[in-house]
């Protein structure tokens, strides 16, 4: 049973917990200059094999961001044409190199999810964000616009 409602760790710093009854802990994470990154993470029994899965995510984030960012752009390349309406497109590498992580939410890890790592987009696409799905083995999954 998870009793504490604040989680010290060596990787994530202090998690909080919102409530004794929930699951969901918070917690926020430096990866640039730009400032702390909320993370989300919903912690079940074992609490174990959810921290090590956030923080494998975490620990690896500084050497994959321009990756996922660059996976991501050119999944809602697409979308992203169709809203400039004949203007000719951002490409790929500028717009991932807009892109600036806002938050991360880490779900139960399955094999069809295991993590969303939400971008904003310089206002490219307007008032939209872009998501960056990854699965159980922390791999791109897909990424997409919310």
């Amino acid at each position: 049973m998870i009793d504490s409602t604040t989680l010290n760790d060596d990787v994530l710093g202090q998690c909080t917990r919102r409530s004794a009854d929930d699951a969901t802990f918070e917690t926020s994470i430096r990866l640039d200059s730009a400032g702390p990154v909320p993370v989300t993470f919903f912690a079940d029994e074992p609490l174990d094999d959810t921290l090590t899965y956030v923080r494998a995510i975490v620990s690896a984030l500084p050497a994959n961001d321009a990756r996922y960012r660059r996976y991501a752009a050119a999944d809602v390349r697409h979308l992203h044409i169709a809203l400039r309406n004949g203007v000719p497109p951002t490409p790929v590498t500028e717009f991932a190199s807009r892109m600036r992580l806002s938050h991360i939410v880490v779900y139960y890890p399955t094999p069809e999810e295991g993590a969303t790592l939400w971008y904003t987009c310089d206002n490219l696409i307007p008032n939209a964000l872009v998501c960056v799905t990854l699965d159980h083995e922390r791999r791109f999954a897909g990424g997409g616009i919310g």
